[in-house]
């Protein structure tokens, strides 16, 4: 099970952590993607966070064919996507992961906002100019540290 929404994004209150907790906030990750990339993209977010006013938008994504399930049916998800808009200058990438054991890594993983919308179905509603761009993020190259982390070596 990997969290939408991480716990250490939410460590201004306790109660704030607990609701991390509620099963809303979770889906089925593959263990490759929830300890791999999924986890250095959040630390990675909350970095930039920390140095700029971001929205983050974050959710799972469904195939439309039959599919794969767990449990009592509960339903596992093809990839996730994370959006992050700098409403300050209204930069913004967008990130699709998906929920297999290979690894993901950010070239391979960014897209564009209007790839998400039409995988999820969701309208975001962003800036025209935001949807189409590939990258209009000045902050996507991850240091050598963080491609380290992505790629074993």
């Amino acid at each position: 099970m990997g969290h939408l929404a991480n716990a250490a994004d939410f460590r201004w209150s306790i109660q704030a952590q607990a609701d991390v907790a509620l099963m809303s906030n979770m889906t089925p990750q593959t263990p490759a993607l929830n300890r791999g990339f999924w986890r250095v993209l959040e630390e990675e977010t909350r970095g930039w966070a920390s140095q700029s006013n971001i929205a983050i938008f974050t959710g799972p994504i469904y195939s439309k064919a039959k599919s794969k399930t767990i449990g009592d049916g509960v339903v596992v998800p093809e990839a996730f996507f994370k959006i992050l808009v700098n409403v300050n200058n209204n930069e913004a990438i967008a990130f699709l992961a998906k929920n297999e054991n290979e690894l993901n890594s950010f070239d391979r993983s960014i897209t564009t906002i209007s790839q998400i919308q039409k995988l999820t179905g969701i309208n975001f509603q962003f800036p025209k100019s935001l949807v189409q761009k590939k990258v209009i993020w000045d902050k996507v190259d991850p240091p050598k540290e963080l491609k380290f982390c992505l790629t074993g070596r």
